[in-house]
């Protein structure tokens, strides 16, 4: 019987590029010291685990047949200060094609985000099905910035040349994901310091993935 090697792993079937490119990235070994350092009490957590994490709750999320969730790496909206960079690393690298399933069949999108003004993560969360984009904040009191608005538009603006035939099939009353209602919850958990945004982002994805509200 022939056996592939991906990643870290032998297997019996051959794997598709997509999932074999998932799979060597989330087992890399560029996840060294520094990174794993980071994961002390009371330490800023380092961006690459943040997308490790996303890497490894969409490698299990793709494989399951119900409605799925999406969990975006940190780049995708750290190019996002200009729409049109946003959609070229988008298709150079084949974000939608790794981390993006069938617009029809998901529920929410995580997109994490760096704010730059603040030095804090935080996260924009699409409601695919209510056609709404919550903004989860853990330090909610100092969300409200032209900068969280801007890479928010610029964002969609991205989302929507990136799907424009799915948009065109499946959302007949909305043209766009520039017209998803954005509201901010008032029940997202707040951190108690200045350093657990991190560790909030991976709460907040990993604990409410299930939620189909």
């Amino acid at each position: 019987m022939s056996k592939y090697l991906v990643g870290p792993f032998t297997v019996s079937k051959p794997t598709s590029p997509e999932d074999l490119k998932l799979i060597q990235y989330v087992f890399d070994s560029s996840l060294g010291e520094r990174e794993l350092y980071s994961l002390r009490p009371e330490t800023w957590l380092d961006d690459n685990v943040l997308s490790t994490i996303s890497d490894a709750m969409t490698l299990v999320r793709r494989k399951m047949e119900d409605s799925v969730n999406w969990y975006l790496p940190i780049v995708f909206a750290a190019t996002a200060d200009d729409p049109s960079k946003c959609i070229s690393f988008a298709k150079k690298d084949r974000i939608k094609e790794i981390y993006m399933s069938d617009l029809l069949c998901c529920e929410k999108a995580f997109v994490p985000v760096f704010d730059n003004e603040r030095r804090h993560f935080f996260l924009f969360v699409l409601q695919l099905k209510k056609q709404v984009v919550e903004i989860w904040d853990s330090l909610a009191a100092s969300c409200q910035s032209d900068w969280v608005d801007g890479r928010l538009h610029n964002l969609l603006v991205s989302l929507d040349t990136l799907f424009q035939d799915d948009i065109d099939q499946y959302y007949q009353k909305v043209s766009s994901f520039t017209d998803f209602r954005v509201e901010r919850p008032s029940n997202v958990p707040q951190q108690q310091n200045g350093h657990d945004c991190g560790v909030c982002y991976q709460v907040y994805a990993s604990t409410r993935r299930s939620d189909k509200s």
